[in-house]
């Protein structure tokens, strides 16, 4: 596939592939990052493209769509536990400062 194939495969196919994501997704502009990193993916393979890349487009996009929505899971997760472990240092440092002030003017 060369540039000029490239960009007109692009533009008649960016509403078809963003629509198909928004299925998974249901987030317009996260649909578009994701077909937009499709279309970078492709462009790293365009000299190696002998056929029709449709299918091609559709694996990779598709895959960063559920790879994106698995990391949002994950964080959701172990949210609670991150803002526990923030929370538990912002004590420790708290305690720290309070002992340092305390000697400080104990001296």
């Amino acid at each position: 596939m060369n540039n000029q194939e490239f960009e007109t495969y692009y533009k008649n196919n960016f509403g078809y592939f963003r629509n198909c994501i928004f299925n998974i997704t249901k987030d317009k502009q996260l649909s578009e990052d994701i077909v937009q990193d499709t279309f970078e993916k492709l462009w790293l393979k365009k000299d190696d493209i002998r056929t029709n890349a449709n299918n091609l487009c559709l694996t990779i996009s598709k895959n960063l769509a559920y790879n994106h929505i698995k990391h949002l899971n994950i964080e959701k997760d172990y949210k609670p536990y991150i803002n526990y472990s923030i929370d538990h240092q912002y004590c420790l440092e708290q305690k720290e400062f309070k002992k340092i002030i305390e000697n400080h003017y104990q001296n």
